[in-house]
């Protein structure tokens, strides 16, 4: 294991990558919205997704490419798509 994986990122370093990445969560976003449009909006998707990898950046450090973050974000986003579904569920 790589040195710089063992080093907690700081807080600039967090501010950093959330910036590098923020066009690939509103992408991802984007692709998954049409299957929530009636549950979230799109600006919450968005919030749960930033939320996520930031999650992600936390649990496991500078980020060692696009393809990992991109599928935890995807997990995240579809696993509160799901949460809120069934709370509406229950609701109804």
């Amino acid at each position: 294991m790589c040195l710089k994986e063992n080093i907690a990122l700081t807080t600039v370093d967090e501010g950093k990558y959330l910036d590098i990445y923020l066009p690939l969560v509103k992408r991802v976003v984007r692709q998954l919205s049409f299957q929530a449009d009636s549950v979230i909006e799109r600006e919450d998707m968005q919030q749960i997704a930033l939320m996520g990898l930031l999650e992600a950046l936390r649990r496991y450090g500078h980020p060692d490419g696009n393809l990992l973050l991109m599928r935890y974000i995807v997990f995240v986003v579809l696993y509160w798509i799901n949460c809120v579904n069934m709370i509406g569920d229950h609701d109804a």
